[in-house]
């Protein structure tokens, strides 16, 4: 991995792409490229890196986007595009992960997965690049794994001998090094649905954690044992499974951080009209996770939480960032103090734009940078500068504790009510179907990904009704399931949605009977495709007292029906005589990619009894 090539192909002419000019309460970003999934490191010498996949358009293999900045920096002083190694047209994985050595700042690594690239065939192989000078220059490529498809928030453990690189994507993790391509990949969970997976080093625990979604509950799994890659490549020597206090329902979009403050964990806890970025703290004794706290504040900005990342700087703290759909569009960001204790009021890094797949680092003394897709593809990047939104006071000089409340809109935004009726793959096209409050406004934002692939559109809102019909490349029209998320970012009198389900090629016709409350006990039943089999998941809301109250229960399904008879916790039962409207009910089935049966949700209004 140490050997050289010369200088990275550079772009002496390349032009930065002008977007258009942030709010004065935004820090202002700048795009590197155009690509998807792009992801950040800082060195210690708050050098700024980043890569992305560049998906081929041409026939020619997809390729690695890189681009270095210097320290506070507005533009980059590198960039190149690197190919696959191989004479075949290389399809490359989810992400191209980019690491930095906290205490070097000449060590750079790039680690990317593809097919048909190498010595050919379709078996995924993991390359790494690495760069001694600073990322300045790369050598050759090093196949250091096979049979795993990167797609998730990987791991350097510098401390190991020799050191090691843990990918993960899918299911599956896969710890390298400099020995010959390995092939024994780990199940770090059981799940069939494997959301934004993730694994990272226990510092000073001679642990690591896994954690990820599956659509509806965080889990994680635990490894204790040598800093080998024949220890953690090794299946019985990994505790899977393990639950996280409060995120048993509606938790997805995790990321995990490491550092000399301990290891966190972060989360989107999904609640009706009112997101929250949920931290907890791991304890590598009882190898648990504490109850977790908020960390995203009282704005009303942040009712609308997506898609947050943690990161964790060499002095231990803690930097999060997060995207808002309200008022046209916010990337969120907070610091914590060394200990990771307190945090500092919420700001703004980026604004009135849209935002996908935020990614955050920064170096010890808390500069950095972060990241994101930006319109048509666009990979923006900014530095790590907050302005506050107008309304907020600003803080004290250390990261105390959260803003005042800024109150909301005179009345509480009525749900979206987003029901999804068909995401169907139908030879090589992707057709969707849903409809939503007639009252709302705006677009759904439609993400596929399937195969290692990723398509993004922007389906508009006509009438309470959304369709979308769209081709797909002959790779993504092979897949008989993909992941697929519908986020609506809400409008003046509606409140944000989103929902994440399974692509498939058949449908799953769900057809929910009218539900009934009746002295507290939720009664509900309905039916679904034979082929669809696990659970659906029913979420009862209502709004009482000037906020929407909700509860979630599940219920099996056996031979295409399910019932439910659930009594409702005694605090919701007590804000049942004093709602204000209609009980709706939200079923959500999530979808059997082993049979190719699509996921969906309906909502109706119950009859209270």
């Amino acid at each position: 991995m140490d050997r050289m090539i010369g200088r990275l192909l550079l772009l002496v002419t390349a032009a930065v792409l002008l977007m258009a000019a942030p709010a004065a309460w935004s820090a202002t970003p700048f795009t590197a490229g155009t690509g998807d999934r792009p992801q950040v490191a800082v060195g210690p010498d708050g050098t700024g890196y980043v890569t992305w996949m560049v998906r081929s358009s041409t026939g020619e293999g997809d390729l690695v986007g890189y681009c270095r900045i210097p320290r506070a920096g507005a533009a980059c002083d590198r960039i190149a595009f690197i190919p696959f190694p191989g004479s075949a047209v290389a399809n490359g994985g989810e992400v191209a992960e980019i690491l930095a050595d906290p205490d070097d700042a000449s060590r750079v690594l790039i680690m990317a997965s593809c097919w048909n690239c190498g010595t050919g065939g379709t078996t995924n192989r993991v390359f790494i690049r690495a760069s001694s000078d600073g990322g300045a220059t790369f050598g050759l490529p090093v196949e250091a794994g096979r049979g795993l498809a990167l797609g998730g928030q990987s791991a350097w453990l510098r401390g190991a001998s020799p050191p090691l690189l843990v990918g993960i994507g899918g299911g599956a993790l896969l710890a390298m090094d400099a020995a010959a391509p390995t092939t024994s990949t780990v199940a770090f969970t059981s799940s069939g649905i494997i959301a934004t997976p993730a694994v990272t080093e226990v510092q000073g625990a001679s642990q690591l954690l896994a954690a990820s979604s599956d659509l509806d509950a965080v889990r994680f799994a635990v490894y204790a044992g040598p800093a080998t890659a024949a220890g953690v490549n090794t299946q019985a020597n990994w505790i899977r499974d393990r639950p996280v206090p409060g995120a048993a329902v509606d938790s997805t979009e995790t990321s995990l951080a490491s550092g000399p403050s301990g290891t966190f964990l972060a989360y989107r806890s999904a609640r009706v009209g009112d997101d929250r970025a949920r931290l907890h703290r791991y304890d590598p004794v009882s190898r648990t996770f504490d109850a977790g706290r908020d960390i995203q504040g009282a704005h009303a900005l942040d009712m609308d939480v997506l898609e947050p990342d943690l990161a964790q700087d060499a002095s231990g703290r803690l930097h999060a960032v997060w995207r808002s759909g309200l008022r046209g569009g916010r990337l969120r960001y907070t610091r914590s103090d060394v200990a990771g204790a307190s945090f500092s009021a919420a700001g703004n890094l980026a604004a009135s734009e849209p935002f996908s797949d935020p990614e955050v680092a920064a170096a010890a003394d808390g500069t950095g940078f972060a990241v994101f897709n930006g319109a048509g593809g666009a990979v923006r990047v900014v530095e790590l500068d907050p302005e506050l939104e107008p309304g907020i006071a600003p803080g004290p000089a250390d990261p105390g504790a959260d803003p005042p409340a800024v109150p909301a809109p005179a009345g509480p935004r009525r749900p979206a009510e987003l029901q999804v009726t068909r995401l169907l793959l139908d030879g090589n096209r992707f057709r969707v179907a849903a409809r939503i409050r007639p009252e709302a406004t705006g677009t759904v934002r439609i993400r596929l990904r399937a195969r290692g692939r990723t398509r993004a559109f922007a389906a508009p809102i006509a009438r309470g009704r959304v369709t979308l019909r769209r081709a797909l490349s002959r790779r993504m029209a092979r897949a008989r399931t993909g992941g697929v998320s519908l986020s609506y970012a809400g409008d003046p009198g509606t409140a944000a949605e989103r929902v994440a389900l399974r692509a498939g090629r058949r449908p799953a016709r769900l057809r929910p009977a009218r539900p009934v409350l009746d002295s507290g006990r939720l009664r509900a039943r309905g039916s679904l495709a034979p082929a669809a089999r696990g659970r659906v998941v029913l979420r009862v809301s209502f709004l009482a007292g000037g906020a929407y109250r909700s509860h979630r229960a599940q219920a099996r399904i056996a031979h295409g029906r399910y019932h439910v008879g659930a009594r409702l916790p005694a605090a919701l039962r007590s804000w049942l005589p004093r709602r204000e409207g209609a009980v709706r009910v939200t079923t959500t089935y999530a979808g059997r990619p082993a049979r190719g049966v699509h996921g969906e949700q309906r909502v109706a209004t119950a009859t209270v009894g």
